[in-house]
Order: C-alpha cells, then sequence, then structure tokens
C-alpha cells in the first residue's frame, strides 16, 4: 500500500535569491486552505471579465468614424465601431494611423462605400 504524504509546495528560502526555491511540506488542511483561496480568486477574476471586456472601446470613437468615412450616423457607424472593437480585442491597442488604416481596409469592403 502506498504511503500518503503531504503535498509539497515550492517557497523560496528567505535568505537566497528569488530563484533559489526548495521544496517544504505543508499539512493537508493547510493545502486545502490554499487551495480553496486560490479557486476563489480564480471565480473574482472570471466572474469580472464580462465587465472588463464590455469596458474595452475600439481606438477609434464613433465620431472619429463618422469623419474619416464621411458617414451619417447610423448603422454603418455602429457595424464599424464593432469591427474596430473586435481589431482592438486580436491586436490590442493601435496608434490612430493604424485604426485609420484598418477603418478604411474595412470600409473598402463594405457595399455602402460604393457611390
Amino acid at each position: 500500500m502506498k504511503k500518503h504524504t503531504s503535498p509539497k509546495l515550492i517557497a523560496p528560502r528567505p535568505t537566497d535569491s528569488p530563484l533559489n526555491l526548495q521544496r517544504v511540506s505543508i499539512s493537508p488542511e493547510k493545502h486545502a486552505e490554499f487551495r480553496e483561496a486560490m479557486l476563489a480568486a480564480a471565480r473574482k477574476s472570471i466572474a469580472s471579465f464580462p465587465e472588463q471586456l464590455e469596458a474595452i472601446r475600439p481606438d477609434l470613437d464613433g465620431n472619429a468614424i463618422m469623419a474619416i468615412l464621411g458617414v451619417p450616423p447610423g448603422p454603418v457607424i455602429g457595424r464599424a465601431w464593432a469591427h474596430l472593437k473586435e481589431v482592438r480585442l486580436d491586436q490590442g491597442p493601435l496608434p490612430p494611423e493604424a485604426a485609420e488604416a484598418e477603418l478604411r481596409r474595412w470600409w473598402a469592403d463594405q457595399p455602402e462605400s460604393t457611390p
């Protein structure tokens, strides 16, 4: 029969550099407490993700989009804004020139862009 051993955690020795690690023993109870604390922190982080995602804005606002495209407020501006938000989520923040170039590239593919 295999003997049950306490889980091991890696912890730095106080006198060593942060990269020098040693194994330390903790009780199963402490391990369970640690695990529950980590799970609680992860759940809290995951729960706040939708709000964090909603707070992200594209690199150009609606006024800038209208000015660049020469289009009045309407569904096209909303679609352009949504496209730029997707680009922001995929690529991260863009410089204004790159955001404008992406907007113009997107606009060239839209049926409303042709006179």
